[in-house]
């Protein structure tokens, strides 16, 4: 059978290969920011200096804008308020920029927005709007996400958006957002449509996995074994139990090649933890068990 393919303007999508606009995507988490990650999927280049320099005070501008009041529920899922969030806001929908690079200021302007709603959905705001413009976009996505400063944290944060960039046509929020968008719905329409998507199904096993690799952590700590004999026993539960291991494989790729960016950047910024050896062990011990 031949090997699974597809090819976009925006991306080629391989076995063990992910390449967006003529760069490999492990170059562009190693290298890359998510503003120029942004630039470069919806202009074809990376941004000049300047035009960073610029989308980076817009980033800025958009994350300190007030909020729509959204009505939220015990228990929502984050994907839902979300949705509700980009529907609600007058200021995105109003946002409309021309000239030649319209589009790109619209992505930058809307991912600024996406980290306000965050910050405000996870009790951050004020965190939030506490860093300073001198620093980099990952300060706020990092203040967003987990409420405090951490230089590091930031950095690791923005390589994992960063890898989760255009994979293509067939990721299920990808399709209801280009689905939506072939009838010319508004442009904050068409996006939550695909934010919508996002369920524990597609896009949620990362954190289960997360979940997973803390759960082989505690073991260590609760017991008298070492890291990888605690990740063994947790495996054999989970097999004995009848339980998938979320986050183990993929239907693409067999060395995907995000993984060892990310590895690279936590060994680079010396956060590589119990978590990260977990997740280096795992696969053998899954085949040996």
């Amino acid at each position: 059978m031949k090997n699974p393919n597809w090819e976009t303007m925006i991306t080629r999508v391989e076995p063990d290969n992910l390449v967006v606009r003529g760069y490999k995507l492990q170059d562009i988490i190693r290298k890359g920011d998510l503003i120029s990650a942004a630039w470069l999927i919806v202009e074809g280049e990376l941004p000049a200096p300047e035009a960073a320099a610029e989308m980076k005070k817009l980033f800025f501008e958009a994350a300190g804008t007030s909020l729509p009041e959204v009505p939220v529920m015990d228990g929502e899922d984050i994907s839902r308020m979300l949705a509700k969030y980009m529907l609600c806001d007058e200021s995105l929908f109003c946002f409309s920029p021309e000239g030649e690079t319209a589009n790109a200021r619209k992505t930058v302007y809307a991912l600024g927005r996406l980290t306000a709603y965050l910050a405000d959905i996870l009790g951050n705001l004020k965190v939030l709007k506490g860093i300073s413009a001198d620093l980099p976009v990952s300060a706020l996505i990092c203040a967003a996400v987990t409420g405090m400063e951490d230089e590091k944290v930031s950095s690791m944060i923005e390589a994992m958006i960063v890898a989760s960039v255009d994979h293509g046509v067939t990721p299920p929020s990808a399709q209801a957002t280009l689905i939506a968008a072939s009838v010319r719905a508004d442009y904050e329409v068409a996006v939550s449509h695909g934010i919508g998507a996002i369920t524990d199904v597609h896009g949620g096993a990362g954190e289960k996995a997360a979940s997973f690799f803390r759960q082989c952590s505690r073991a260590e700590a609760g017991g008298d074994m070492d890291l990888e004999n605690a990740t063994r026993k947790v495996i054999k539960s989970f097999l004995e139990e009848g339980r998938r291991i979320q986050g183990m494989g993929h239907r693409i790729h067999s060395e995907d090649p995000r993984r060892d960016a990310l590895w690279e950047r936590a060994d680079q910024l010396g956060i590589s933890a119990d978590c990260v050896a977990v997740s280096r062990m795992v696969r053998g011990l899954f085949r040996e068990i």
